[in-house]
């Protein structure tokens, strides 16, 4: 959370680790510094040994997202959702900040993965395959490695008489999974995946 009161020693440890105590404090003081003169003198609170953002001072579209998300507005929230936090960036020689990098990206990706799985549930209950199929799509997209994400889109496209979309949907995972993990899918998800085969075939016999 942005606006969450932190330690400063938290801080230092997090943003300097290595550095003599005195370094630290020296060049979180200079960054301090920097901040407010670049975006506004009030823009870090500071109470103890404690130290926060104003609150209201700075918009982050991650903390937009989390709340839309919470609140039910599960499309509003995708709209926010553009990928990787941070795309790109390595917090290289800091393993505190990037292994909190790492999980911040993780957690934001299931909450996309949830909300669009609810507009998937949400569009079948209107009766609106198309739509169904076009948001579990989205939600296996954002978390590839879910088999029961892939098993849940296969069953709905099986509803929906596109086995070929299912079979190809599959194959994304067991690629995914053989790239990544070299492991293959559940045996839960390959025994839907059999399933889903015959019945291809079946209506592919009577249908020549």
């Amino acid at each position: 959370d942005a606006e969450q009161a932190y330690e400063r020693a938290e801080i230092l440890r997090r943003f300097w680790p290595g550095s003599t105590d005195a370094r630290a404090r020296a060049a979180f003081r200079q960054l301090v510094h920097v901040l407010r003169k670049d975006l506004g003198a009030d823009l870090i609170e500071t109470r103890g040994t404690r130290v926060r953002l104003r609150p209201g001072a700075l918009r982050c579209d991650a903390l937009e997202f989390r709340a839309l998300a919470a609140a039910g507005r599960h499309e509003e929230a995708l709209d926010l959702y553009h990928g990787q936090l941070l795309e790109g960036f390595q917090a290289s020689g800091l393993p505190e900040l990037q292994e909190w990098l790492e999980g911040e990206r993780r957690e934001l990706a299931e909450q996309a993965a949830r909300s669009a799985w609810a507009l998937a549930e949400e569009s079948e209950e209107w009766g609106d395959g198309a739509g169904a199929a076009r948001w579990a799509s989205e939600g296996v997209q954002l978390a590839p490695s879910h088999d029961a994400g892939v098993r849940r889109l296969m069953e709905l496209l099986g509803r929906l008489g596109d086995q070929t979309v299912a079979l190809a949907t599959y194959d994304e995972l067991a690629s995914w999974l053989d790239r990544r993990r070299e492991i293959d899918p559940s045996p839960e998800t390959q025994a839907l995946i059999d399933v889903v085969r015959e019945g291809r075939e079946r209506v592919e016999e009577a249908s020549s």
